[in-house]
């Protein structure tokens, strides 16, 4: 009897699995290539020839999608300029003023004709002239007034100018006052070439467009198919009706070039547009054979690759495993009841595997235990830590909009809050106002009680108009001793109303400070939101107004009568207005562009950089005290 624990554990050739397993492959790879490839390959070609057809009639639908979108663009365009007060009045002067505009230009292109006509079918006005070279030819004019119906566009046969093909759509234009005209614009199909010149069909392939009468309207070579008109006969597609014509399996058909095409069809009864996808027959059957014999070719390498395997493996691998499998049986160490659940007297790697797993298991099984509490244990911090990450982003978010001293909010948030309210007003087309407040002689009270008075008196300012407004209504510290309220769905008188209010109870409340009896007054300033101005000079209407009263006697409030905004307090917020557009472009334009920046950091002169510096007292503002006070 052999007592040897190496011995015990050695692997015939002929026993492993190594051996068997090469012997299964290599008969299975021969049978494989000698009775399967071929119908494979046969099998495979046509799924490509399938698949390719079912991925063009993908690609046909989006661009269908595309001509649709074209159209329905233009049509909702037209039917919104058609019930805007420009159009509806027909005024010549106006109605071209409109549609030569600025607003309304960029919604066409070159080319695109659009005019207006009264109920009589005369020319009321158009937007010749603009954007557009002179031409010789003259425009075609809108013909069958009878087939454009309220709420459904008219859509005019196809016909050339200037070498594009171009269709007329038309709509009513509603007006009971006077009565019912017509706006039509010639619809360019330059809009459509512009969108499939980056369209292919696979690699080579190419899409054409056609209108119901087979007349071509695009094609990747413009100048020789759509300049001038050409009809589906002339590429090759005979007794070719763009309503009825179908392709429903994968079809090649060949045109006049020679050439045979996988061709995928579409119609839009709608638009009455057919538009048909064609990839070159040579490159769809490149797919085939390039799948074919490379299928062939991985073949016969694999076979190569197990013949060589299998003699290496023998000698390279089998040998090393074994020796393997004895020095893990040195390093194992302990006795462990646990059973792989292999079992049998075969002689192989799996079953001497088997024995070495199930000394380790229970040694890996204790360790993985160990890490998962861990794992659940770090899990746990992380919540908790998350959890403190938010409530203290939570409480940041809070102190950042408030102001520290008054706990109202501060002029950051005030000015999202009237972005929003302007947004809001603009949908319901309700007025809201501004109240601007400063407290009179305020530096007076820091001078001679010190800044503890003046903390003092902004928080019973603060205090006592924060009572007095309504849910809704908003007043925030604008600065030092100014403040804002914002009075929403609330016209000038309701405003002057409001500072009225303010202005007495503030004049009424006594301030007790250090044995004191201290009274305050205060100016106001009201202005109504001006949607020509915008938010800051809105403002500053108010800001303007206070001005006034500051200067005829302060503790009054004084209203900016919106007649006497000028045409500089126009000309200037449209400047500004110009100036934030710029910026906010320019800003856009710098996010949007990669930052290739190396920093390097001097350590000394980066302490001295965030050290503390002394901080002012919070009732004092960031500029000098204004000359109003």
């Amino acid at each position: 009897m052999n007592n040897d624990p190496a011995a015990a554990n050695k692997v015939p050739l002929v026993n492993s699995i190594a051996f068997r397993s090469m012997v299964v492959f290599t008969v299975a790879l021969l049978l494989i290539i000698g009775v399967g490839g071929s119908f494979l390959i046969y099998r495979q070609s046509k799924l490509v020839k399938i698949q390719t057809f079912e991925a063009n009639e993908a690609g046909l639908s989006q661009a269908s999608f595309i001509v649709k979108s074209q159209f329905d663009l233009f049509k909702n365009r037209l039917i919104l300029l058609a019930a805007t007060p420009y159009i509806t009045d027909q005024d010549s002067i106006e109605a071209g003023r409109f549609l030569k505009g600025y607003n309304v230009s960029p919604l066409f292109i070159p080319g695109e004709y659009v005019v207006l006509y009264n109920a009589k079918h005369e020319k009321v006005s158009d937007n010749s002239m603009v954007g557009l070279a002179k031409i010789a030819e003259p425009h075609r004019e809108l013909e069958d007034f009878k087939a454009v119906v309220p709420q459904r566009p008219y859509i005019s046969p196809l016909f050339w100018e200037q070498s594009t093909p171009k269709k007329i759509i038309a709509v009513a234009v509603e007006n009971r006052a006077t009565s019912n005209g017509f706006l039509s614009a010639s619809f360019s199909f330059r809009r459509i070439w512009e969108l499939f010149e980056n369209y292919k069909v696979g690699n080579h392939g190419f899409f054409v467009i056609f209108d119901e009468s087979g007349a071509i309207l695009y094609h990747p070579d413009i100048r020789k198919w759509v300049n001038q008109s050409h009809k589906a006969d002339d590429l090759g597609l005979h007794n070719f009706d763009a309503k009825s014509y179908q392709i429903t399996q994968s079809t090649y058909i060949r045109l006049n070039d020679g050439k045979a095409y996988l061709a995928n069809y579409k119609y839009n009864a709608t638009e009455k547009i057919g538009i048909m996808s064609l990839q070159p027959r040579d490159e769809v059957e490149a797919m085939m054979w390039s799948m074919g014999s490379g299928f062939v070719l991985i073949a016969l390498c694999i076979l190569l690759v197990i013949l060589f395997v299998s003699f290496w493996l023998f000698h390279r691998v089998g040998r090393p495993l074994q020796t393997l499998i004895d020095r893990m049986l040195v390093i194992v160490k302990g006795n462990y009841n646990e059973s792989s659940g292999i079992t049998g007297k075969k002689n192989d790697e799996i079953h001497v595997l088997a024995q070495v797993f199930d000394k380790m298991r229970l040694t890996i099984k204790d360790k993985i235990m160990e890490l998962a509490e861990h794992k659940a244990h770090l899990e746990m911090e992380i919540i908790e830590r998350t959890q403190d990450l938010a409530k203290a982003n939570s409480q940041l978010e809070i102190i950042s909009r408030t102001d520290e001293l008054t706990g109202l909010p501060n002029r950051r948030d005030i000015r999202e809050k009237i972005s929003y309210e302007i947004y809001r007003a603009e949908r319901s087309k309700k007025a809201f106002s501004f109240v601007f407040i400063d407290i009179d002689k305020f530096k007076d009270f820091n001078d001679t009680y010190g800044h503890v008075c003046g903390d003092l008196v902004l928080q019973t300012v603060s205090r006592v108009m924060r009572q007095q407004l309504r849910k809704q209504d908003i007043v925030a510290r604008w600065g030092g001793e100014e403040f804002l309220t914002m009075l929403p769905e609330t016209d000038l008188a309701g405003a002057l109303q409001v500072a009225e209010r303010f202005r007495k109870k503030i004049e009424e409340t006594e301030i007790s400070f250090s044995n004191c009896k201290i009274h305050v007054t205060i100016t106001l300033g009201v202005s109504l939101y001006d949607a020509r101005l915008g938010m800051d000079r809105s403002i500053d209407l108010a800001d303007r107004a206070l001005y006034k009263g500051k200067q005829s006697g302060r503790n009054k409030v004084v209203e900016f009568n919106p007649n006497d905004i000028t045409a500089e307090d126009l000309q200037a917020a449209e400047m500004e207005k110009k100036y934030n557009e710029a910026t906010l472009a320019s800003a856009n334009e710098i996010k949007q562009k990669p930052l290739d920046v190396k920093y390097t950091v001097d350590t000394k002169t980066l302490q001295k950089s965030i050290a503390p510096k002394k901080k002012s007292h919070p009732n004092q503002s960031d500029a000098t005290e204004s000359p109003n006070n």
